[in-house]
């Protein structure tokens, strides 16, 4: 499973209801320079243990309810 773009409050509260995986969630922002660093490392993780985690990204600038 690639990783997971959250959209919504809503969206985060389901998968982590209906998942029967560990999840992992990494906020960042457009700004922040070691997100950009992260992203690969984030991708990677998601790729190499999709049978055992579900990873999600969220914008805490866009969900700030979220954050």
């Amino acid at each position: 499973m690639a990783v997971t773009k959250i959209e919504s409050l809503e969206a985060l509260e389901t998968l982590l209801k209906d998942s029967s995986k560990v999840v992992v969630a990494d906020f960042w922002a457009t700004w922040c320079k070691p997100c950009e660093l992260m992203n690969p490392e984030i991708e990677k993780l998601a790729e190499d243990m999709k049978d055992d985690l579900d990873v999600v990204t969220i914008d805490v600038e866009a969900l700030k309810d979220v954050a």
